[in-house]
């Protein structure tokens, strides 16, 4: 319970609490933050000074109110946990206002119809004019409103022919201090998705960033507690409402930006994450640790699937070689037949195009 009320609500609202003995060992400190990537210049003239009873009285009050809503939290679906703290962290339900008999009236609902609540509170995330109604009202009055209408809507539950290469993905979005949730949405799927499509739920994507939302620069002052930060999330993992989830991989690009998969395992057949690499394909020959990691994110890549090959529709062809040097390396030709289909799989004007990027069992190439 302490630890839930520490990582999940607490830190929302109150952060830090520490005492300073002059304005000038203060101003100090918030220029440190700076350096470090923890606040940014445009935070520095907005930060609050509140007195210590009404500290203590806010203190008081969102443990009261965290507490309670904990005690139900628990009993809900995986999908809805998630859409609630979405809504808090994307600042749309303010804890202290929250009316946790949302929370009573979804936890008895049946699994399904929890995730087609998920669904509905996604949609309420995502709509600006729902938003302050959700402000404005009870969270509950707002849900009981728009769920009928949005269980009744066919795109909300369905994909339609133009998202049929597209999966609904969860990412979060962590930065030294904070975790935020960001609602589910379309994106391109990739080989580990489509492989495993009966545990989507159990994928989720995970963007680490500074406090101000930007891609990570590791300055020199910054870089070794920002790389524990980022060491300790791959080998320990974390907790998104009742799940654990674990570090599994990632792709080059992912990589170079900060993004990365991870996996919860509970409710699969797997009893632990390296046996989904096994299943893979078999990386054991590659001892360079950096190109074995580039052969395992290629299964991460975001890519259209075309068409399943047999071994004998696929032939090796010598390189191009000049002078000393390669002009065909990890370039190939495709067939007519095969062109035409991927033209039309990827919907183009032409029923051709002269080049494609592919993905082939571990071949990434042109």
């Amino acid at each position: 319970e302490n630890e839930f009320l520490k990582f999940y609500l607490l830190n929302l609202i109150l952060k830090f609490r520490i005492n300073f003995s002059s304005s000038t060992e203060l101003e100090q400190f918030i220029t440190t933050l700076g350096l470090a990537n923890i606040v940014s210049n445009s935070e520095k003239d907005k930060i609050q000074y509140i007195s210590e009873e009404k500290f203590l009285l806010l203190q008081q009050q969102l443990k009261h109110k965290t507490i309670r809503f904990y005690k139900y939290f628990l009993n809900l679906h995986f999908t809805t946990q998630y859409s609630l703290l979405s809504l808090i962290t994307q600042k749309r339900l303010n804890i202290l206002s929250f009316d946790e008999n949302i929370v009573k009236y979804l936890s008895l609902l049946s699994c399904e119809d929890q995730d087609k609540a998920a669904l509905v509170l996604d949609e309420m995330n995502k709509n600006t004019t729902l938003t302050q109604d959700i402000l404005n009202t009870s969270l509950l009055e707002s849900f009981k409103k728009n769920y009928s209408d949005y269980v009744q809507n066919k795109e909300l539950n369905t994909i339609n022919e133009d998202r049929e290469h597209l999966t609904i993905t969860r990412t979060i979005e962590v930065t030294p201090s904070m975790i935020f949730y960001v609602a589910p949405k379309f994106e391109r799927t990739n080989h580990l998705l489509r492989k495993y499509s009966d545990y989507k739920e159990n994928f989720l994507k995970m963007n680490i960033f500074d406090e101000d939302k930007n891609k990570l620069y590791f300055s020199s002052f910054a870089a070794m507690k920002l790389s524990k930060f980022i060491s300790e999330l791959m080998h320990e993992g974390l907790y998104i409402g009742s799940r654990y989830f674990q570090f599994i991989s990632s792709s080059n690009s992912q990589m170079k930006n900060c993004s990365f998969w991870l996996v919860n395992l509970e409710g699969t057949k797997f009893e632990k994450r390296e046996n989904i690499i096994m299943e893979l394909g078999d990386f054991t020959e590659e001892k360079n640790i950096y190109k074995n990691a580039a052969r395992r994110g290629q299964c991460l890549s975001s890519t259209t699937f075309i068409t399943m090959l047999n071994k004998e529709k696929i032939i090796e062809i010598d390189d191009i070689k000049r002078n000393g040097f390669i002009f065909t390396d990890g370039i190939g030709q495709i067939s007519p037949e095969l062109s035409i289909k991927c033209a039309t799989v990827m919907k183009y004007k032409q029923n051709f195009s002269s080049a494609y990027q592919i993905r082939l069992g571990g071949v990434k190439g042109v």
